[in-house]
């Protein structure tokens, strides 16, 4: 009788789950799958990538209701210049990724290279300061 009641419990708060279906390029894919296995053996305190991401938007949530929507909500602008054959080749990029994922941009492609870009920069910044503190 307690187990069915369990089960029942179990059923009704799984039909209230609200699915959110989020495209993500391979790499931030891969860094979060390897981040949550890394959590898993530093700890159990989370269990799958859904209640990981499901906190990352309580906290989310809780740190913009101290900001100042007006300036949490503007945008930044990134304007830069390539030379033609680098804008060529991401052109070609795009149109080739397009052809396997219905829904793809330059931008997202350009944010995916500034995240990797920005994920070696913090590896390499981080190799060079604990080589410093162990030469120290």
């Amino acid at each position: 009788m307690e187990k069915e009641k369990e089960l029942t419990q179990n059923l009704l708060m799984l039909s209230r789950l609200k699915n959110i279906s989020l495209n993500v390029g391979e790499h931030l894919f891969r860094c979060l799958s390897k981040h949550i296995r890394q959590l898993k053996c530093l700890d159990n305190s989370i269990r799958n990538r859904d209640e990981w991401i499901e906190q990352a938007i309580k906290e989310k949530l809780d740190n913009d209701k101290n900001v100042d929507l007006d300036q949490s909500l503007k945008q930044k602008t990134i304007s830069l210049k390539v030379s033609p054959e680098v804008f060529e080749d991401l052109e070609k990029r795009v149109a080739l990724i397009r052809k396997f994922r219905r829904s793809y941009s330059k931008k997202q492609w350009l944010v995916d290279a500034i995240y990797e870009k920005l994920d070696r920069d913090m590896q390499r910044i981080k190799a060079f300061v604990e080589e410093k503190i162990n030469n120290a």
